[in-house]
């Protein structure tokens, strides 16, 4: 992506604003002022929530949810969901260096580790579940709020809910012409967008809306040996939404979206040497002297890092209302990704007697997917009845590029190598197949016009077959594999491909990957349930108590040490229960909102993946199900402490660990907290100012377990601080508006992990302090 597209897009946008703008002229006021005024009444507790699949106020929903609005995620530049989580109490996240997200709710969640493992935390955009961690990174735009859903959901969500899920609503057509262009520039590291979207309604009847992002963020990381910034990022997006009104009371939503985004060099770096004998590769936060596209040595050139991801989504949603309290809805929905992503293995320069190397990961998804469910709303019973279908292929390939120079003498994996070059491609190659289906039925009745008792249950049945493929390509510049039969080349000593204690004369050592070809299928039968029992105290307060059960499938392992004694291919499905207690309501007549709420959960079989570095000569990833809880508290509170002033805060406690093996888990911070205030006033008659920001506190969080010689891998704590503020000309709908982000400047390891064959750590750190500018037109 260029330059050039962005400016085509922005010229797109323009001539899309200009041409509808002769037609809007009398709304343009109107349309103005509207946001202002729901942003308003939404922060104090009316935020409309679907988290039980029926549209309900925040306070009135027996669940722990936190909202994002879609005005803050325009507003602050927010590119993706992972961008959220410092204002959202028991939210973490973490990316590999293979660009994979980690995403936790109050400590639990699938680690980044494997590529091939579903998530714990289901993302679902507008009721369609979207199941691969890949696509937590898919760009975010032009939403109307996201819906962070805490504990088990399995009977409303489905499989895969088993901590929670995550909900992204999409703005929909509006009933008049109008809509927005904005454009932003950031100036440390050169970062700029533009966005935009227009309602075109054809009569009562059809409404569309047309969307559209592009930008460039700019990368952070100086890569000091070439002179340039690792880790920029160009992103395109675009979304077509049409609601139409095919007869009363029968609506079709149509909606298709296409992403994608492309990433050169990454902000990996060493972050710890734990060598004095290697000081001199230690690197200051922020610089790197890696590359690839550099020549290692004995003919081997390794590509320039990179991360490309594409992905494609079409949905067709039916609501039918067949009387006053029965409606039936059918969402049907297709999904394609794919990805590419090269990352250097140890992220130094050539040097005589180290490793270098590349990983490149290529994933190719697409799912079908069909929910039909009924809703019946009676005086004192409400039922919500439904069935799901699901289909999904994917495949995932892993290359490993090795090339090592060993001085003369060195004696390696039990052999003297005399400074022998070692070259080889190793791949690794998972296909698989899944097919599910789920029946679920909850029942929601009044027993009094103040206690309420909902019930729900979800059986679900899943299949999944899989294929998995590992060996090596070339070995000494030799050809390993004969592509079309499938075997060893004659010639190849035999004896290079076995296990150490079967090895007969001369061999490389452990660093020559095991062929190992598999194939293999299973089934799961889930039940899932939910109960919660409700209380309102009065109008304004409810209390609830819930218990509940949510599983996510189980998952095929292609992180395979096929010499280990445990090794297991199949790992089996994870299952979450959770009871929570809580409490919300609203006080000073509206102005306030007030939510708090106590958790325990327990997870049989938690799909844990991490880098061992004891297991083998270099270690691996290694997934296994280990057992694990999390308990804690939260709290939130909104206010508006006047006409135009209003104050959120929240707080959370979280003691999250893997009671396999004693270890905290990991991304699971024992103390959060947030602060934030907005004010907004008029200048006069002509104008509206608005100023705010947030505090967020951190107490830090463990990335990895010790395993000697490396200590525990641990972020300390940190605070991070933004400030925003803004001017508007209502008549105009012309918003002009500044933010800082990481006020502070503060700095952490978002990411660090022990490093194969070498004595130092690498990972990441944040994005240091920024500076955005940006200019909003409303028509």
């Amino acid at each position: 992506m260029t330059k050039s597209r962005l400016l085509a897009s922005a010229a797109v946008l323009c001539g899309l604003q200009f041409s509808v703008q002769a037609h809007a002229q009398e709304a343009v006021q109107e349309n103005a002022g509207t946001e202002a005024e729901e942003q308003s009444s939404s922060s104090v507790g009316s935020i409309i929530v679907t988290a039980t699949k029926r549209e309900t106020t925040l306070a009135d929903t027996a669940l722990t949810v936190s909202v994002v609005d879609g005005a803050t995620i325009a507003d602050q530049g927010v590119n993706e969901i992972t961008e959220i989580f410092d204002t959202v109490p028991g939210l973490g996240f973490n990316i590999s260096p293979g660009g994979l997200p980690a995403i936790k709710i109050r400590g639990i969640g699938t680690a980044s580790a494997n590529q091939t493992f579903e998530q714990s935390v289901g993302l679902f955009q507008d009721g369609v579940f979207k199941p691969r961690a890949r696509q937590y990174r898919d760009a975010i735009f032009d939403v109307e709020r996201v819906e962070v859903i805490k504990g088990a959901q399995g009977v409303v969500f489905g499989k895969n809910t088993s901590v929670g899920a995550i909900s992204v609503t999409t703005t929909k057509p509006g009933d008049e012409f109008g809509g927005f262009i904005s454009g932003s520039y950031e100036t440390e590291f050169d970062s700029y967008s533009i966005s935009g979207a227009i309602d075109a309604p054809l009569g009562d009847a059809v409404k569309f809306r047309f969307a559209a992002l592009t930008s460039e963020t700019g990368g952070f990381v100086e890569n000091t040996l070439l002179g340039v910034t690792d880790g920029d990022t160009d992103r395109f997006a675009l979304r077509a939404t049409a609601v139409i009104e095919a007869a009363p009371n029968f609506t079709i939503t149509l909606a298709g979206q296409h992403a994608d985004s492309e990433t050169v060099g990454n902000s990996f770096q060493i972050v710890q040497v734990l060598d004095p004998g290697l000081a001199f590769l230690g690197n200051a936060p922020f610089e790197r002297a890696v590359d690839g596209d550099l020549d290692a040595g004995g003919g081997t050139t390794f590509p320039r890092e990179f991360d490309e991801q594409q992905s494609t989504d079409f949905t067709a949603t039916i609501d039918w209302e067949i009387s006053d309290n029965i409606t039936i809805t059918s969402i049907s929905a297709v999904s394609d990704l794919e990805y590419e992503n090269v990352t250097d293995i140890f992220l130094i320069p050539p040097f005589p007697g180290l490793p270098t190397g590349s990983f490149s990961f290529s994933e190719d998804f697409s799912q079908f997917t069909q929910e039909l469910r009924l809703d019946y709303q009676g005086d004192r019973t409400r039922v919500l009845a439904g069935v799901f279908y699901q289909s999904q292929d994917f495949n995932f390939v892993n290359n490993t590029a090795l090339n090592l120079v060993l001085p003369s003498p060195s004696d390696f994996g039990g052999i003297d190598l005399g400074g022998f070059n070692i070259g080889g491609d190793f791949i690794a190659q998972t296909d698989q197949e899944l097919e599910a289906f789920s029946g679920f039925v909850q029942v929601s009745h009044d027993f009094s016009d103040r206690f309420t008792v909902d019930v729900g249950v979800r059986i679900s049945d899943e299949t999944k077959e899989a294929v998995f493929a590992q060996f090596p390509q070339t070995l000494l510049g030799l050809p390993m594999i004969d592509f079309v039969t499938s075997t060893i080349i004659p010639g190849v000593p035999d004896d290079l491909l076995l296990p150490v204690a079967d090895r007969a004369g001369v061999t490389l050592g452990t660093l020559v990957t095991p062929i190992v070809d598999l194939e293999d299928s299973f089934s799961d039968t889930s039940f899932d349930f939910a109960v919660t029992l409700s209380y309102d105290l009065n109008d304004d307060w409810l209390v609830y108590l819930s218990g509940s059960q949510g599983t996510k499938s189980g998952s095929f392992n292609n992180s395979i040490d096929i010499n280990a004694a445990d090794f297991n291919f199949i790992l089996d499905e994870e299952v979450a229960q959770t009871i929570e207690l809580g409490v919300k309501g609203s006080f000073a007549g509206g102005r306030g909102y007030f939510a708090a709420a106590a958790f325990f959960s327990s997870i049989d079989d938690f799909q844990e993946s991490l880098f061992d570095i004891t297991v083998g000569p270099a270690g691996m990833l290694v997934a296994e199900n280990v057992d694990a809880e999390t308990y804690g508290a939260e709290a939130e509170v909104r206010f508006e402490v006047f006409d135009g002033l209003i104050v959120n805060a929240s707080a959370a406690y979280l003691n999250a660990e893997n009671t396999t093996t004693g270890s905290d888990l990991t991304v699971a911070p024992e103390f959060t907290s947030n602060f934030g205030f907005d004010y907004n006033t008029s200048l006069g008659s002509d104008f509206e100012f608005d100023f705010g920001g947030n505090i967020s506190t951190n107490s830090g969080f463990l990335h990895t377990p010790p395993q000697p010689p490396f200590p525990e891998l641990e972020s300390g704590s940190f605070i991070l601080g933004d400030v925003y503020a803004s001017f508007t000309h209502p008549d105009s709908g012309i918003t002009l508006r500044a933010d800082i982000a990481n006020l502070f400047d503060e700095q952490y390891v978002t990411f660090e992990s022990p490093a194969a064959l070498l004595p130092l750590t690498n990972g990441t750190f944040n994005r240091p302090r920024t500076v955005r500018f940006s200019a909003t037109v409303r028509f």
